[in-house]
C-alpha cells in the first residue's frame, strides 16, 4: 500500500467516525432494538457508507477490503454498536464478494442500488437443523423453461428481515455423490418468497436475523450468480475468511473504546494507576496496534483473492490475537462488579459472543496448519 492509499484510508476513517460520533453514539435505545431504526440506515445510505466496498463504475468507494477494516473499525470506535457495525458490514461484505466480484453487465443496476443504500444484501446460506453444512443442506433450485425454480428454507440470516435481494445457496445437482451448489439472486418482492423475522435475539442488537421461506420461487436464468454447480466453493466458503477480515475492523472498533473504558475504571481507584494495571493497558494498546496491522495485511491479501496462501493464516492471526486482547477487560468486569448495562461489560460480552462464532471451524484450521509442520 502506498503513501497515498494510505491517505485516503486514513481519510475515510476520520469521515466515517465523525459521521459515527454525530449520528450513531448515544443514539437512543439502540441496544433494545431488533433491527437498524430505518432514519439511522438512511442516514449512513446518505453518507455513502453502502458503497465503500463496490468499483466506482457501480457508484462505489473503491476502496476494497482495507477500506471495509478501516470503516468498520471507525463506526464501531465512533459509534460504540457493534450491532449497527455488524449489519453494515454483512451488506458491504456480500455486495463486494457474492455479488460484485461475480457480477454480470445485467446486474449493473443491482450494483448501482447496493452501492446506495436502496437494497440491501443478504446471503442465505443457513437452514433450520442444518446449519450450512453442505451434506445437510436441502434448498433445491431446478431448471425450468426461461430460469429456475426455488424451493426451501434458510434461517438464521443476518439482514434477512431488512434485506432487498437475496443471495440463495441452492442445490442444482450431484457429481461423485457430493452435492453441488449455486447462487441465486431473488429479489424481496419475487413471488413464493416470504420472509419473516426479526429474530429476537439477546446479542448485538440492532443487527437483524430473520429467515426465508421459497415456494416455488421462480427466477430468470439471470438470477444465477457465478458458475453453475461452484457456489459453495466460490462464494461460501471464502466468505468465513471475508467475514473475519472484515469483524476484526469491527473488534478494533470495540477494543479502542475497551481501552478507553478501562483507563477510566482503573482512574477510578482515587489514587494513581499502579505499575501493573499501568503494563496491563500497554499490553492491550500495544495488542490493539499488533492486531490493526494483522488486521490491514488480511484485508491486503484478500484483494488478491481468499485462495492467496496467507490469507487463512493471517485471519487465525487475527481470531487468536483478538482473543488475547479480552484478558484485562475480562479481569475489570469482574473486579469492579459492573453492572450489565455498563459500556465496558456489554462490549466485552460482546466481543466474547463474536470470538465464538465459527470457533470450532478456525480450530480445524490451526490443526491443518500444524500438520503441514509434522513429518
Amino acid at each position: 500500500m502506498d503513501n497515498q492509499e494510505k491517505e485516503a484510508l486514513a481519510d475515510l476513517a476520520r469521515r466515517v467516525g465523525s459521521f459515527a460520533l454525530r449520528r450513531v453514539e448515544g443514539y437512543p435505545g439502540l441496544d433494545s432494538e431488533t433491527v437498524v431504526p430505518a432514519g439511522l440506515w438512511r442516514d449512513m445510505a446518505a453518507e455513502g457508507l453502502f458503497g465503500i466496498s463496490l468499483p466506482k463504475e457501480h457508484g462505489g468507494g473503491g476502496f476494497g477490503w482495507p477500506g471495509v477494516v478501516a470503516a468498520a473499525e471507525a463506526l464501531a470506535a465512533g459509534g460504540g454498536s457493534l450491532g449497527v457495525t455488524l449489519s453494515w458490514l454483512i451488506h458491504v461484505a456480500v455486495a463486494r464478494h457474492a455479488v460484485a466480484d461475480r457480477a454480470r453487465p445485467d446486474h449493473a443496476g443491482l450494483l448501482s442500488r447496493l452501492a446506495k443504500g436502496q437494497e440491501t444484501a443478504c446471503l442465505a446460506v443457513t437452514e433450520p437443523d442444518a446449519g450450512a453444512h453442505p451434506r445437510r443442506l436441502k434448498t433445491t433450485a431446478v431448471k425450468t423453461e426461461g430460469g429456475w425454480s426455488l424451493d426451501g428454507e434458510k434461517t438464521f440470516l443476518t439482514n434477512g428481515p431488512i434485506a432487498g435481494v437475496f443471495c440463495v445457496i441452492a442445490i442444482t445437482g450431484e457429481r461423485g455423490g457430493k452435492k453441488e451448489f449455486s447462487a441465486f439472486l431473488v429479489p424481496r418482492e419475487t413471488p413464493g418468497l416470504s420472509v419473516s423475522g426479526p429474530m429476537p435475539l439477546e446479542f448485538l442488537r440492532p443487527c437483524p436475523h430473520g429467515g426465508i421461506t421459497l415456494k416455488r420461487c421462480r427466477v430468470p436464468e439471470s438470477a444465477l450468480l457465478g458458475q453453475e454447480g461452484r457456489a459453495f466453493e466460490d462464494i461460501v466458503k471464502p466468505f468465513r475468511e471475508v467475514e473475519d477480515i472484515a469483524m476484526t475492523g469491527a473488534a478494533l472498533g470495540a477494543l479502542r473504546r475497551q481501552g478507553r473504558l478501562a483507563g477510566q475504571e482503573l482512574a477510578k481507584s482515587g489514587g494513581s494507576v499502579d505499575g501493573e494495571d499501568q503494563i496491563a493497558l500497554g499490553r492491550f494498546l500495544s495488542q490493539t496496534e499488533a492486531l490493526r496491522a494483522l488486521a490491514l495485511a488480511a484485508a491486503e491479501a484478500l484483494e488478491e483473492g481468499p485462495s492467496r496462501a496467507d490469507v487463512t493464516a493471517l485471519v487465525l492471526a487475527c481470531r487468536e490475537l483478538a482473543e488475547t486482547t479480552q484478558a484485562l477487560p475480562r479481569r475489570l468486569v469482574s473486579e469492579c462488579g459492573l453492572d450489565k448495562g455498563h459500556e465496558l461489560c456489554r462490549l466485552t460480552a460482546e466481543m466474547e459472543f463474536v470470538g465464538k462464532i465459527a470457533r470450532n471451524v478456525a480450530r480445524q484450521k490451526l490443526m491443518r496448519l500444524g500438520a503441514s509442520l509434522i513429518g
